[in-house]
């Protein structure tokens, strides 16, 4: 029997898609890279391990209600900058073949999160860049921001590719013509439909 249990992500991610305006606390075990990383990619405000102090706990939710985003300090850590810096790196291709409709990231947005890769403290990544703490944070927003919208997007993509098989028989039977065969007319249908789709989509999030 195939296991449906979600994760704590997983469901951050389908409450965002559904609910763009709520505002989700994940608690984890270990502020492991790997599962922080999942949480920025869901959408989530916080992650929070599961001992955390009951006040200390009050107050974040507090923060999160205000509509701040604690989770987005914690891409000043090294290792999950590097693994955003990844993460926008592995898009590039699928964008081009979306019509570069996924978001990068800015020359500034990129240069800090270099920076920051790099071992760079919050301090000297305002040195070396001539930018100011706020700005650096509010980059730093920009970019999760992005990076939840790629993933929803993403999420979409995948969907549309599995389907595609369905949608040319679907065609291909209507038509009257081989299961396996559809125009390029029918598939170019297709495919601005998908983007129509997207455009909406990725409206709604900003």
């Amino acid at each position: 029997m195939q296991d449906t249990t979600l994760d704590g992500p997983e469901i951050a991610r389908r409450i965002k898609r559904s609910l763009p305006s709520v505002a989700v606390v994940l608690t984890t075990d270990k502020k492991e890279n790997e599962r922080l990383f999942s949480a920025l990619r869901s959408g989530a405000s916080a992650c929070l391990t599961k001992d955390i102090d009951p006040d200390f706990l009050l107050n974040t939710i507090r923060v999160v209600a205000q509509g701040n985003i604690p989770l987005a300090e914690e891409l000043l850590k090294p290792e999950l900058a590097a693994l955003v810096l990844t993460e926008f790196e592995d898009l590039a291709i699928l964008n081009q073949q979306v019509d570069n409709l996924l978001a990068g990231l800015a020359e500034k947005e990129s240069q800090i999160l270099s920076s920051i890769a790099a071992g760079n403290s919050l301090e000297q990544v305002t040195a070396r860049l001539d930018i100011n703490e706020e700005a650096v944070r509010r980059n730093l927003r920009l970019i999760l921001n992005k990076l939840v919208a790629n993933d929803q997007a993403r999420a979409i993509i995948e969907a549309a590719q599995r389907s595609l098989p369905s949608i040319i028989r679907g065609v291909g039977k209507r038509a009257g013509r081989s299961a396996e065969y559809i125009t390029r007319a029918e598939f170019n249908e297709f495919k601005e439909n998908l983007m129509e789709r997207l455009k909406a989509f990725l409206g709604e999030l900003k």
